[in-house]
């Protein structure tokens, strides 16, 4: 066989198997019932979720810095007439966000979650292993409603002492939730506690999902425990908080 005409068969391969893995993704984008500073995005695969946390900076705080001249503060909250200012603490944030990952994976009918962890000053990249709580004592019921066009039925669970309501689908091939909400039968598109102040509620679906989805580092072989993890970080953030307080406003 011409080699050329070959490597052109394998790239078709490739590709065709390529796009059999991207139509088998599906993107879910829940937003927090309890605060608007965050997004939770979540991809789910044949048999794995991938999911992590999506900081809305600009929801974050009411009021930003503005300095005069001698360098000295003052707090302010009109995003027009300090666009300027406002637009450059934003950016302060996400810059300050930069090599800070925190991606998760779980198999679905599993407990084990594994977190990539890495940020600026730590020298290690990890895998935090950690275990979620047990949620097979779903009580599904009948009642049924629709969401994002798709048609969810209830359920209830009690966890943590908060009793939690969810609506889920199985109209998508995924018995998967937001974050620790796992084992019923289908996709929780929302979960929350009877006043609504806890909880996540989908506000996005694609499906197929066609672009990058959040990459695995499955190459790490540092696993470490979330205790461990919370000493880490800990030091971690006092190095940050030392660093800090050498900063000199208007230098």
């Amino acid at each position: 066989m011409n080699k050329y005409l070959f490597i052109i068969i394998q790239l078709i391969v490739y590709t065709n198997v390529f796009a059999q893995k991207q139509e088998q993704i599906c993107f879910v984008k829940y937003k927090s019932l309890e605060t608007e500073s965050f997004l939770y995005n979540s991809w789910l695969l044949q048999d794995t979720v991938l999911y992590d946390i999506e900081y809305v900076f600009d929801r974050m705080f009411e009021g930003f810095p503005v300095y005069d001249q001698l360098g000295n503060s003052r707090t302010e909250t009109d995003t027009v007439k300090y666009n300027k200012e406002y637009k450059w603490f934003l950016k302060t944030l996400r810059d300050g966000r930069k090599g800070y990952i925190q991606t998760h994976k779980r198999a679905y009918n599993s407990k084990i979650v594994n977190t990539y962890w890495t940020q600026p000053n730590v020298e290690n990249k990890y895998i935090i292993v950690d275990t979620i709580a047990n949620m097979e004592n779903w009580n599904i019921l009948n009642d049924t409603c629709t969401l994002l066009n798709f048609k969810c039925q209830k359920a209830t669970i009690s966890c943590n002492n908060v009793m939690y309501i969810a609506w889920f689908t199985t109209e998508l091939p995924y018995n998967s939730g937001p974050e620790k909400f796992m084992g019923l039968p289908g996709l929780i598109l929302k979960i929350s506690n009877k006043e609504e102040t806890l909880g996540f509620s989908a506000i996005e679906i694609r499906k197929p999902y066609k672009e990058k989805y959040l990459p695995y580092f499955e190459s790490v072989e540092k696993k470490i425990s979330f205790v461990e993890y919370e000493r880490l970080a800990m030091a971690a953030f006092n190095e940050v908080i030392e660093a800090s307080k050498n900063i000199k406003i208007g230098q």
